[in-house]
Parts: C-alpha cells; structure tokens; sequence
C-alpha cells in the first residue's frame, strides 16, 4: 500500500480496448484508500439527448464530450480532496488530453498513456464481450493517439504485457516519468514550435481572406500576450498591499473551466490590431524559446507570491501571480482549434 504522503490523481487513456480499464482496477487497488472512476459513466448517464462521439462530429457531440470530461474531473479532485487517491480512465486524445490535465486543480497528477500496438488492441477487441470499434476503427483511433496526442506523462507499450505487468510497470515508472506539474504550458507550447518547423514559409504568412489571421500572425499573437501575461505575473511581486477584490464573473468561469470557452472571442477595434506577419519560421522558434525560458524560470517563483498580491485584467477582474502565469497555458490551448482551422484552409 501507498503511504498517505504519495497521494495522487492518476489519469489513464489510450484508446479502445488498450486496457485501461483493467489496468486501473488493478491500480486503485494498490492503495489502502483508492478510486477507480470511468469517465464514460458520464456519457451513459444522458438517457435522451445523447450525441455520441463518431468520425467527423462537431457541435453538440463535441460539447457533451468536454461535458464528460469536466464531470469527471471534477469528481476526481473531489475525492482526492476527501483523502483518497483516484485513478480515472477514459478516452481523452489530440487536444482533448491538453484540456483535461488543465482542467485538473490537485497535484500530484500523474498521466498514463497505454499504447499497445493494433495487432493487439485487435485481439483484446475480439476477446472481450463489449464491443467498443464500429464507425470508429483501431487504426483511426491508433493514429490520433500516435500522431494528434502531445507526448505528456508516461507512455508505456503493453503490447506484450499482461495487466498485472502494466501495473508494475507504471508503479516503478510513474512517479518520475508521469508526473505533470501544475502548469502543461511547456509541452504545449513545444507542440507548437514543432509543427512551425513543418510549414514552409508560404504557408506561414499566407492570409486567405480578409479578417482572417495567417498562422504567422496567430504565433505573433501568441508569443507577444504570452509575454504580457507573464509581466503581470513578475508585477505581482512587486505588489506591497493585499488586494481583497477578486475576479469577474467571466473571470471565475474561466478558472473554474481551466480555459477559455471553445469559442472565437472578438477583441475591441482598438485591441484588434493585426499582429506582425513578417517572421520568418526560425524567428517564431526563437521567440517561443524565450517564452518557454521565461515560464521556467517564473515556474517557482509564482508559488512564493503572497496570492493576495494582485494586478486587475480588464475582462476578468483581478488576477493573482499564479493565475497569470496559467493564462499563458490556457491561451495557447485556446488557439489550438484556430491553428487547426488555419492549416486546413
């Protein structure tokens, strides 16, 4: 059994029939106050009304699947906050895995990943009595997993293993190799230094149509808020009375959510301004660096500003050294499916 002093919150995915649910059985059970909570509970819970996640869908399936997963991470932090360590599996892949582990308040938190090859997702498929694949194939799901998932936390190929093996295998690894700090903004934002290296120079600075912002000119964006945000963390510091006011209803939501809604958010003219397009593709991945250069060193230093040290944001009210250092995470991820809809056009 665990000690209480190791307690955690332990989020598995991977994608159908990789053994998670097993697997996380066989974990919470390890520890002399354990959780196992499936995350698709929620989605059985909705009796009518249900829009199911398939190839292609958008809209309501979308936003019932966030739903899913904000119920389940919620009740996640509520058992780990009444003492208990919780293991919660689902499917959470692409950019959904970004969110959720944003959404997630308690720390520790340590991510596992199962990646089982498809030959034998294949045979535990057939092998079992629900059947999880119909629209949905192995190899689509396989490929989102492998190709569309940042690298967060701990990867382990069960291919060849048993259950009880993956669980030793994540207890002897998981504690350095799993463990997710407060903030993912690092290997979000290497996510987007790596795909900028992938576009060429046209595709950087094209603009389709007007209004719309090239994907130079959305890192632009990125890069220079990134920095502002971060100047409001350091100005906290330099902050010498307690603030009592706190955030804006919007504000509230926000932090509540862990991110920004999943909608396009319209500045006002004077804020609209369109950001630089002129960077060259080495210049973005310079620029990203100093950001990440800052978030790292900024990492421990937030945590020692009195959180009553406070600077107001315009929208949502006002904002401790902590909470402006997470908008930079949160921001980031915002623009994801802008990025997305960017490279598509």
């Amino acid at each position: 059994m665990i000690t209480q002093g190791n307690r955690g919150i332990f989020l598995i995915t991977g994608i159908m029939a990789s053994g998670k649910s097993t697997v996380a059985q066989l974990l919470a059970e390890k520890f002399d106050k354990g959780v196992h909570l499936r995350g698709d509970i929620f989605r059985k819970m909705i009796i009518r009304g249900r829009e199911e996640m398939l190839p292609g869908s958008e809209g309501e399936a979308i936003r019932q699947l966030r739903l899913r997963y904000q119920l389940s991470v919620t009740a996640a932090d509520s058992y780990y906050e009444a003492g208990f360590n919780v293991v919660l599996q689902d499917v959470i892949l692409g950019d959904m895995l970004h969110e959720t582990v944003a959404m997630i308040r308690n720390r520790p938190l340590y991510v596992i990943v199962l990646t089982p090859n498809q030959e034998a997702v294949l045979s535990r498929e057939a092998a079992r009595p629900k059947k999880g694949y119909g629209r949905w194939t192995v190899q689509a799901l396989d490929q989102s997993l492998r190709h569309e998932t940042a690298r967060i936390g701990l990867w382990i190929d069960s291919s060849d293993l048993s259950a009880e093996e993956t669980v030793e295998q994540i207890w002897e690894r998981v504690w350095h190799e799993g463990r997710v700090s407060q903030s993912n903004a690092i290997p979000l934002i290497q996510a987007y230094q790596n795909d900028v290296q992938h576009y060429s120079q046209d595709q950087l600075s094209r603009i389709t149509s007007d209004g719309v912002w090239s994907i130079g000119q959305m890192y632009d964006h990125l890069i220079v808020v990134a920095h502002e945000y971060l100047d409001q963390a350091e100005a906290c510091a330099d902050e010498v009375e307690e603030q009592e006011l706190g955030k804006t209803s919007f504000g509230e939501r926000l932090f509540q959510l862990g991110g920004f809604p999943p909608i396009k958010i319209k500045l006002p003219a004077e804020l609209n301004a369109p950001p630089n397009n002129t960077d060259r593709i080495e210049d973005i991945v310079l620029r990203l660096d100093q950001v990440m250069q800052r978030l790292r060193e900024l990492e421990t230093i937030v945590e020692a500003i009195n959180p009553k040290f406070k600077v107001k944001h315009d929208g949502f009210g006002w904002l401790n050294a902590r909470e402006w250092y997470d908008l930079v995470e949160m921001h980031f991820r915002h623009h994801l499916r802008q990025k997305k809809e960017l490279e598509q056009s």
